[in-house]
């Protein structure tokens, strides 16, 4: 196991329509850098996927490939935009199936994940409209949800079952929103009993940020939080991943979301 990552305690950012003019000359010089560098990246990514991946089969061979290039870019995205992930815990093999659980706190928190083991991530349906990143969401197979819609729910569902079948790993939040980190809030059911019908472990991650207005929460608008967050020298994140978990013989999915949101707490407060 790594050795525990000591905090980082910053100073927190004024808030306001441009956060990142409070920080000075030097964050809106890095923030405005670091958006150029990632349109350039993310349009050729687009323009990528496009072509070489959207049209290619739902096979098993095609979810890997598609998982590989999420892989790939979430590196890149990373680096781009100052993200350092720390790893603690035994992180699961990318040659099998999982289903991996995550609090959530902001928006780059898939990629976070991604950099660290190639996945493919349930988002709200809002980020499929989303001008270029819509494009890559679908064209990487992101499994894309409307909140408070059982019959989309369903669908996700029955996507997710074919991209663990076929090989590929799921990453979920399970609080359904965002938070700012402070605990971890109650989980939906979902992908529990999926998890539970496919005897597929459950590897729970906890998630945390070293820095003061790390989530992206609620109505907040996105740009003053993305220049806010690209502006700073670098965004420092630990992901501690939990042992794999299973279901118990008759086990209830929301006593297996239960169980593993327990275990999931003892991660964030270790």
């Amino acid at each position: 196991m790594n050795a525990r990552v000591p905090s980082i305690e910053l100073e927190p950012a004024p808030l306001g329509l441009l956060p990142k003019l409070a920080a000075g000359p030097a964050a809106l010089l890095r923030s405005g850098r670091r958006m150029r560098r990632t349109s350039v990246f993310l349009a050729q990514a687009s323009a990528h996927i496009r072509r070489e991946l959207l049209p290619l089969p739902d096979t098993a061979a095609n979810t890997r490939r598609r998982q590989g290039y999420m892989h790939f870019m979430a590196g890149n995205l990373c680096a781009l935009s100052g993200f350092e992930v720390r790893v603690r815990g035994p992180v699961p093999s990318a040659e099998a199936s999982c289903v991996l659980m995550c609090n959530h706190i902001s928006w780059q928190d898939p990629l976070l994940i991604a950099d660290v083991l190639p996945t493919v991530a349930i988002a709200k349906r809002e980020v499929g409209r989303w001008p270029v990143v819509g494009d890559i969401a679908s064209g990487l197979g992101m499994l894309l949800v409307e909140r408070g819609c059982a019959h989309s729910g369903a669908k996700v569902l029955l996507r997710a079952r074919r991209t663990l079948l076929d090989g590929g790993s799921v990453l979920t939040f399970p609080e359904g929103t965002t938070s700012y980190g402070e605990s971890i809030l109650p989980f939906h059911r979902g992908m529990f009993g999926l998890a539970q019908r496919l005897d597929i472990p459950v590897t729970p991650i906890a998630l945390r940020y070293f820095h003061a207005n790390a989530g992206w929460v609620g109505d907040a608008n996105f740009l003053p939080h993305y220049l806010e967050t690209v502006g700073r020298p670098r965004t420092v994140a630990e992901l501690h991943f939990g042992a794999p978990m299973g279901a118990r013989a008759g086990e209830r999915a929301e006593d297996f979301a239960a169980r593993v949101r327990e275990a999931m707490l003892a991660l964030y407060r270790s």
